[in-house]
């Protein structure tokens, strides 16, 4: 997945994500981009569980109290189509860029 990032847009993120980022002191997120505050959760055959899930609910919940955008991935995925993921990250590195952030401010066109 990290190479997949330092590729993305031919190299254009490369070095702009952190691995295994706390959020608010509580929850711990696979990828962050600390510039647009976009979280990129990878979740396995474990995240299908009840209990699993509820605490998805609650680590995006508080993510989202601490403007962060969280894009949930499944292991098919991020192993599956390259272009497909590709594209999912670039749908949401734009979601993130563009909208308004409490914490960063309304982005620069």
């Amino acid at each position: 997945m990290g190479e997949v990032l330092n590729h993305l847009n031919n190299g254009v993120l490369r070095g702009r994500f952190r691995r295994e980022h706390a959020v608010s002191g509580k929850w711990i997120v696979d990828f962050f981009f600390p510039e647009i505050r976009l979280a990129i959760e990878v979740d396995g055959s474990v995240h299908l569980r009840r209990d699993q899930q509820k605490r998805d609910r609650l680590k995006d919940a508080d993510c989202a109290r601490f403007d962060v955008t969280v894009l949930r991935l499944r292991n098919h995925e991020v192993f599956g189509s390259r272009e497909r993921l590709i594209r999912k990250l670039r749908d949401a590195w734009l979601k993130a860029k563009r909208r308004r952030n409490h914490i960063v401010g309304t982005p620069v066109k």
